[in-house]
Protein backbone atom coordinates (compact mmCIF):
# COMPACT_ATOMS: atom_id res chain seq x y z
CA UNK A 1 0.00 0.00 0.00
CA UNK A 2 2.52 2.34 0.82
CA UNK A 3 4.55 1.88 -2.20
CA UNK A 4 1.43 2.64 -4.60
CA UNK A 5 1.20 5.88 -2.46
CA UNK A 6 4.47 7.12 -2.94
CA UNK A 7 3.75 5.98 -6.72
CA UNK A 8 0.95 8.07 -6.55
CA UNK A 9 2.79 11.17 -5.13
CA UNK A 10 5.59 10.91 -7.24
CA UNK A 11 3.32 10.57 -10.77
CA UNK A 12 1.98 13.79 -9.21
CA UNK A 13 4.54 15.70 -8.85
CA UNK A 14 6.10 14.70 -12.55
CA UNK A 15 2.83 15.44 -14.26
CA UNK A 16 2.42 18.63 -11.92
CA UNK A 17 6.04 19.89 -13.49
CA UNK A 18 5.16 18.62 -16.68
CA UNK A 19 1.66 20.93 -16.60
CA UNK A 20 3.82 24.00 -15.10
CA UNK A 21 5.82 23.37 -18.16
CA UNK A 22 2.97 23.52 -20.76
CA UNK A 23 0.97 26.35 -18.82
CA UNK A 24 4.46 28.95 -19.40
CA UNK A 25 4.92 27.75 -23.04
CA UNK A 26 1.49 26.33 -24.45
CA UNK A 27 -0.88 28.71 -23.38
CA UNK A 28 -1.16 31.98 -24.88
CA UNK A 29 -3.06 35.56 -23.63
CA UNK A 30 -6.39 34.34 -25.23
CA UNK A 31 -6.01 31.14 -23.32
CA UNK A 32 -5.57 32.89 -20.02
CA UNK A 33 -7.57 36.02 -20.74
CA UNK A 34 -11.13 34.15 -21.35
CA UNK A 35 -10.16 30.14 -19.62
CA UNK A 36 -7.88 31.14 -16.40
CA UNK A 37 -10.18 29.23 -14.43
CA UNK A 38 -10.91 26.24 -16.85
CA UNK A 39 -7.04 26.15 -16.97
CA UNK A 40 -6.92 25.39 -13.36
CA UNK A 41 -10.02 23.45 -12.93
CA UNK A 42 -8.38 21.18 -15.83
CA UNK A 43 -5.33 20.78 -13.69
CA UNK A 44 -6.68 20.31 -10.17
CA UNK A 45 -9.03 17.38 -11.79
CA UNK A 46 -6.11 16.00 -13.82
CA UNK A 47 -3.75 16.24 -11.17
CA UNK A 48 -5.86 14.51 -8.63
CA UNK A 49 -7.25 11.33 -11.06
CA UNK A 50 -4.03 11.40 -13.30
CA UNK A 51 -4.13 7.08 -12.52
CA UNK A 52 -7.94 7.17 -14.12
CA UNK A 53 -6.87 9.38 -16.99
CA UNK A 54 -3.97 7.10 -17.88
CA UNK A 55 -5.89 4.69 -18.01
CA UNK A 56 -8.86 5.69 -20.08
CA UNK A 57 -6.90 8.66 -21.68
CA UNK A 58 -3.63 8.01 -21.46
CA UNK A 59 -2.68 10.35 -25.12
CA UNK A 60 -4.64 13.07 -23.13
CA UNK A 61 -1.98 13.27 -20.17
CA UNK A 62 0.90 14.32 -23.17
CA UNK A 63 -1.37 16.36 -25.42
CA UNK A 64 -2.16 20.17 -24.36
CA UNK A 65 -3.96 20.56 -27.30
CA UNK A 66 -6.18 18.07 -25.71
CA UNK A 67 -5.50 18.44 -22.08
CA UNK A 68 -6.60 21.98 -21.91
CA UNK A 69 -9.15 22.14 -24.83
CA UNK A 70 -11.91 24.47 -24.44
CA UNK A 71 -14.47 23.83 -27.21
CA UNK A 72 -18.04 22.85 -25.89
CA UNK A 73 -18.82 19.47 -27.69
CA UNK A 74 -22.45 18.77 -27.70
CA UNK A 75 -23.12 15.90 -29.87
CA UNK A 76 -21.32 15.95 -33.20
CA UNK A 77 -21.36 19.57 -32.67
CA UNK A 78 -18.37 21.61 -31.73
CA UNK A 79 -18.51 25.24 -30.35
CA UNK A 80 -15.48 26.81 -30.44
CA UNK A 81 -14.39 28.42 -27.19
CA UNK A 82 -14.50 31.88 -27.30
CA UNK A 83 -10.00 32.00 -26.63
CA UNK A 84 -10.04 30.28 -29.97
CA UNK A 85 -12.41 32.29 -31.49
CA UNK A 86 -10.85 35.71 -30.15
CA UNK A 87 -7.62 33.96 -31.60
CA UNK A 88 -9.10 33.88 -34.68
CA UNK A 89 -10.36 37.17 -35.36
CA UNK A 90 -6.96 38.72 -33.79
CA UNK A 91 -5.59 36.70 -36.91
CA UNK A 92 -8.32 37.47 -39.07
CA UNK A 93 -7.64 41.49 -38.72
CA UNK A 94 -3.71 41.00 -38.87
CA UNK A 95 -4.05 39.05 -42.25
CA UNK A 96 -7.28 39.54 -44.23
CA UNK A 97 -9.12 37.48 -46.59
CA UNK A 98 -10.19 39.16 -49.92
CA UNK A 99 -12.92 41.53 -49.46
CA UNK A 100 -14.52 43.13 -53.01
CA UNK A 101 -17.22 45.91 -53.85
CA UNK A 102 -19.88 43.77 -52.42
CA UNK A 103 -20.14 41.71 -49.79
CA UNK A 104 -22.28 38.42 -49.47
CA UNK A 105 -24.17 37.17 -46.06
CA UNK A 106 -25.61 33.87 -45.35
CA UNK A 107 -28.03 34.16 -42.63
CA UNK A 108 -29.12 30.53 -40.66
CA UNK A 109 -32.82 31.57 -41.97
CA UNK A 110 -34.98 30.50 -38.95
CA UNK A 111 -38.32 32.17 -40.15
CA UNK A 112 -39.39 30.10 -42.82
CA UNK A 113 -38.92 26.54 -41.29
CA UNK A 114 -36.99 25.41 -44.60
CA UNK A 115 -33.52 24.91 -43.41
CA UNK A 116 -32.44 27.16 -45.87
CA UNK A 117 -30.09 29.97 -45.77
CA UNK A 118 -31.23 33.56 -46.92
CA UNK A 119 -28.77 34.85 -49.01
CA UNK A 120 -28.29 39.29 -48.58
CA UNK A 121 -25.76 41.39 -50.93
CA UNK A 122 -24.40 45.08 -49.62
CA UNK A 123 -21.95 47.12 -50.98
CA UNK A 124 -18.80 47.22 -48.93
CA UNK A 125 -18.82 50.72 -48.86
CA UNK A 126 -22.20 50.88 -47.46
CA UNK A 127 -20.56 49.42 -44.18
CA UNK A 128 -18.46 52.03 -44.72
CA UNK A 129 -21.16 54.69 -44.91
CA UNK A 130 -23.67 53.70 -42.19
CA UNK A 131 -20.97 53.22 -39.28
CA UNK A 132 -18.31 55.66 -40.09
CA UNK A 133 -17.51 57.54 -36.48
CA UNK A 134 -20.20 55.25 -35.26
CA UNK A 135 -19.26 52.44 -32.99
CA UNK A 136 -19.91 48.85 -34.33
CA UNK A 137 -22.34 46.37 -32.37
CA UNK A 138 -20.36 43.36 -31.48
CA UNK A 139 -19.16 42.72 -27.80
CA UNK A 140 -15.65 42.51 -28.86
CA UNK A 141 -12.65 44.48 -29.74
CA UNK A 142 -11.13 41.53 -31.42
CA UNK A 143 -14.34 41.05 -33.85
CA UNK A 144 -14.82 44.74 -34.31
CA UNK A 145 -10.53 45.05 -35.19
CA UNK A 146 -11.47 42.15 -37.94
CA UNK A 147 -14.37 43.64 -39.70
CA UNK A 148 -12.64 47.08 -40.05
CA UNK A 149 -9.74 45.76 -41.24
CA UNK A 150 -11.50 43.26 -43.48
CA UNK A 151 -13.45 46.30 -45.07
CA UNK A 152 -11.00 48.33 -44.79
CA UNK A 153 -8.61 46.53 -47.26
CA UNK A 154 -11.48 46.26 -50.04
CA UNK A 155 -10.52 46.34 -53.60
CA UNK A 156 -13.36 47.24 -56.05
CA UNK A 157 -11.62 46.00 -58.51
CA UNK A 158 -13.24 42.57 -57.50
CA UNK A 159 -16.56 42.19 -58.84
CA UNK A 160 -17.66 38.94 -57.41
CA UNK A 161 -19.26 38.89 -54.15
CA UNK A 162 -16.93 37.86 -51.22
CA UNK A 163 -18.56 36.24 -48.34
CA UNK A 164 -18.27 37.65 -44.86
CA UNK A 165 -15.75 35.53 -42.51
CA UNK A 166 -16.96 32.91 -40.66
CA UNK A 167 -15.29 34.29 -37.93
CA UNK A 168 -17.57 37.18 -37.86
CA UNK A 169 -20.73 37.52 -36.68
CA UNK A 170 -22.31 39.30 -39.40
CA UNK A 171 -26.01 39.57 -38.23
CA UNK A 172 -26.22 42.96 -36.52
CA UNK A 173 -24.41 44.75 -39.04
CA UNK A 174 -26.51 42.95 -41.68
CA UNK A 175 -29.70 43.81 -39.82
CA UNK A 176 -28.89 47.27 -39.28
CA UNK A 177 -28.18 47.74 -42.83
CA UNK A 178 -31.15 46.56 -43.90
CA UNK A 179 -32.68 48.92 -41.58
CA UNK A 180 -31.05 51.88 -43.08
CA UNK A 181 -32.33 50.94 -46.90
CA UNK A 182 -28.95 49.23 -47.93
CA UNK A 183 -28.58 45.82 -49.47
CA UNK A 184 -30.97 43.35 -51.36
CA UNK A 185 -31.93 39.98 -49.53
CA UNK A 186 -33.36 36.76 -52.02
CA UNK A 187 -36.53 35.32 -50.97
CA UNK A 188 -35.89 31.12 -51.33
CA UNK A 189 -39.65 30.92 -52.25
CA UNK A 190 -40.51 33.67 -55.04
CA UNK A 191 -36.77 33.05 -56.15
CA UNK A 192 -36.02 36.76 -56.35
CA UNK A 193 -34.07 39.94 -54.75
CA UNK A 194 -35.83 42.05 -53.44
CA UNK A 195 -33.99 45.53 -52.27
CA UNK A 196 -33.76 46.62 -48.66
CA UNK A 197 -36.93 48.78 -49.19
CA UNK A 198 -39.28 46.45 -50.15
CA UNK A 199 -39.20 44.70 -47.35
CA UNK A 200 -42.49 44.44 -44.73
CA UNK A 201 -40.83 44.46 -40.75
CA UNK A 202 -43.40 42.68 -38.70
CA UNK A 203 -42.53 43.36 -34.96
CA UNK A 204 -44.54 42.29 -31.90
CA UNK A 205 -45.60 44.34 -28.89
CA UNK A 206 -42.31 45.10 -27.14
CA UNK A 207 -41.49 43.16 -23.59
CA UNK A 208 -38.92 42.59 -21.54
CA UNK A 209 -36.28 39.90 -22.46
CA UNK A 210 -36.43 38.09 -26.04
CA UNK A 211 -38.35 39.73 -28.71
CA UNK A 212 -37.72 38.99 -32.36
CA UNK A 213 -38.24 40.85 -35.72
CA UNK A 214 -39.64 38.82 -38.69
CA UNK A 215 -38.43 40.41 -42.65
CA UNK A 216 -40.58 39.22 -44.86
CA UNK A 217 -40.47 40.18 -48.75
CA UNK A 218 -43.67 41.96 -50.49
CA UNK A 219 -45.82 38.25 -51.05
CA UNK A 220 -45.34 37.73 -46.77
CA UNK A 221 -42.80 34.79 -46.82
CA UNK A 222 -40.65 35.11 -43.74
CA UNK A 223 -36.78 35.44 -45.15
CA UNK A 224 -34.84 36.29 -41.78
CA UNK A 225 -35.65 36.28 -37.99
CA UNK A 226 -33.94 38.97 -35.90
CA UNK A 227 -33.63 38.12 -32.05
CA UNK A 228 -32.89 40.49 -29.34
CA UNK A 229 -32.85 41.55 -25.68
CA UNK A 230 -34.67 44.18 -24.16
CA UNK A 231 -34.35 45.00 -20.80
CA UNK A 232 -36.23 47.35 -18.65
CA UNK A 233 -34.39 50.49 -17.32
Amino acid sequence: MNFLYWMYLMGTLLLGLWMIYLMQTKLDNFDWNYHKNDIWFNCVITLLFWPLLLVIYPGKLFNVKRLFDFDIVLGNLRIQGIGQRMRCLNKLAGSPPPCGCEILYSHANSASGTGKKTRLWFKSDDVVTLYKGKALPFYSCYEQAALVSWVKARDRSIKTPTEVPVQINFQNIAVSLLDAGFGLIECNACAIQYSADKLRRQMPSLHRGWNKITYRCPKGHALLQYNYVHIYV
